[in-house]
């Protein structure tokens, strides 16, 4: 029986968006259900469980039992039986902290409030009953549901929240950011970056390499959504003289885990490989895997080349490699081994593209669909190929083209796969969904304006969200219909500010990105440059927040 629930809320002093916070005390909040002890369990019959918090009180028991949260200075919905978000920062003084419990219908069954000074307070608790339930003979029936009204028209009820239709449905704002650790030479050569989100936070990775080449590391580190970035760990990966690793790095999560992969330098002809790096949903890693094979002479990753994969704790893994002639190869790794497929499953490798000389390959994966993308000389395009993933074979429902580019960008939800290459201006969009044994198109169109050099794609609620990147620029534009009739083209475009805590964007080449999104929040990190020149920052990351 679910009786609390409790969180950590990172402060810090009003006004700082961008800094790191040298101090942040954590303050516990715990949501209570006492109604658990007599049979009654508000989280347990909720669909629903919105987190609200208001500034100086909180407002009416009526207020809140009518489900009207207007006036909040945050407010996120999650499922009743998850783990509730954290709340970013918030500056010194006092709040109001309420939690409401909603049906399938978006009604309220019950609720609670506290209010907490947090110049002193560490913890606070939050009782949810059916406050507003009248009393009888002196006794108050605070442990049956309430039955008050839904969502008001024009809205509707969509996962726990009233909304309008054709209102925006995510406006973001940067609420953190910071810098990367410094590089280990004032010159390295960067790789990457890659980032994926868990159910904790986010888990970031990029490769780091000095310019004689012999000393390569892979470093993975959490940031949590309130804007903690934690301490990397590194990995030495063998690096060896004159040898330079241009190719990113790939990241994925599965289950109760993630990955991240990256190639490993053919040194002395030993062969070229790849290396495997677990971690947990806070960032936490684990033992290493870096197997080689001898027949190798190169083998590099693309940006998006690791995906989960059609079994919990497999993942997709797409790489270029070079035999006697270059082809790009399709396995699946696993952390689930056994003493025979440590860390390869034993499934056919196969080339998806054939045996072609073909210079990078993704992959996007969603319970529905899987899907492979790679730059095909002999079709003068950008071939996406799509399937169900529902085994570790695939089965190629269909393809479509692209326009030919020099990079692109992937994501998949749902029966549909969405993909970006480079435009004469901006970024060409083309959506596409999986029906059965056929494939069609969803949305087509150009997102962004003026050259574009990097970029990515994520998802959250109904929005897609599209990085384009360009010198001293970073831009996210919103797609929305993700969970309806996907748009066209972008609104509310968000420019990242030029100054982001200690980073300044005016040393970003434009190049190296990557973006991640999950519960309220949409992470990017970036590299300043492939090779950075003494005195420059590795890169930087920010965290934007979708407001209901």
């Amino acid at each position: 029986m679910k009786r609390a629930l409790s969180l950590a809320l990172g402060l810090c002093a009003a006004g700082a968006l961008f800094s790191s916070c040298a101090s942040k005390p954590e303050v516990k909040i715990v949501l209570l259900d006492p109604c658990a002890d007599s049979g009654q369990s508000f989280r347990e019959a909720a669909s629903y469980a919105e987190f609200v918090v208001y500034k100086n009180r909180c407002p009416t028991d009526e207020t809140l039992a009518a489900g009207k949260t207007d006036g909040a200075v945050y407010k996120s919905t999650v499922a009743a039986d998850g783990k509730l978000p954290e709340v970013g920062d918030l500056g010194k003084g006092k709040y109001g902290f309420a939690a409401l419990m909603r049906d399938e219908n978006c009604s309220v069954i019950g609720f609670g409030c506290t209010e907490a000074d947090m110049d002193t307070i560490r913890e606070v608790r939050v009782a949810v009953r059916a406050w507003t339930n009248p009393c009888t003979d002196s006794q108050c029936d605070l442990c049956t549901p309430l039955s008050g009204p839904g969502c008001d028209p024009p809205k509707t009820c969509s996962a726990g929240r009233c909304i309008e239709e054709d209102a925006p449905s995510c406006d973001l704002t940067v609420v953190a950011g910071g810098a990367l650790p410094e590089p280990a030479t004032a010159t390295a050569r960067l790789t990457g970056p890659a980032i994926v989100a868990t159910p904790d936070g986010y888990v970031i990775a990029y490769r780091e390499q000095d310019a004689a080449g012999t000393t390569l590391s892979a470093n993975v580190m959490g940031l949590s959504d309130n804007g903690t970035l934690k301490p990397p760990s590194k990995f030495n990966l063998g690096g060896c003289t004159g040898v330079e690793m241009k190719d990113g790095i790939g990241i994925a999560y599965s289950g109760n885990g993630g990955l991240a992969a990256t190639s490993l330098p053919n040194c002395g002809g030993t062969g070229a490989g790849a290396v495997f790096v677990p971690f947990d949903s806070l960032g936490v890693v684990g033992d290493a895997k870096g197997p080689k094979n001898s027949t190798f002479q190169e083998l590099t990753v693309a940006s998006n080349g690791l995906a989960a994969g059609a079994a919990v704790g497999d993942y997709d893994f797409v790489f270029r490699v070079v035999l006697s002639t270059p082809e790009i190869q399709r396995a699946v790794v696993t952390t689930n081994p056994t003493p025979t497929n440590s860390p390869f499953k034993e499934v056919p490798i196969v080339e998806p593209f054939g045996t072609e000389d073909v210079p990078f390959a993704m992959v996007a994966t969603s319970p529905k669909v899987r899907a492979y993308m790679a730059p095909v000389p002999s079709k003068s395009g950008m071939v996406l190929q799509m399937g169900p993933n529902a085994s570790d074979p695939f089965n190629i429902t269909g393809e479509v083209m692209l326009p030919d580019a020099s990079w692109g960008a992937i994501t998949a939800w749902d029966d549909t796969v969405a993909a970006i290459v480079p435009s004469v201006a901006g970024v060409s969009m083309k959506a596409v969904a999986l029906g059965g044994t056929t494939l069609s198109d969803v949305a087509s169109g150009t997102i962004g304006s003026g050259a574009v050099k990097g970029g990515a794609m994520a998802t959250l609620r109904d929005n897609l969200f599209i990085l384009t990147s360009a010198a001293s620029n970073l831009t996210v534009h919103r797609v929305t219909g993700v969970e309806g009739t996907l748009a066209s083209s972008s609104s509310d475009d968000v420019a990242l500010p030029d100054k982001i805590g200690t980073v300044q964007l005016s040393n970003f080449d434009g190049n190296h990105v990557a973006m991640a999104a999950a519960r309220s929040r949409v992470a990017v990190v970036w590299l300043t440059r492939g090779t950075l020149s003494a005195g420059d920052p590795t890169g930087g990351w920010a965290l934007l927040r979708c407001s209901d």
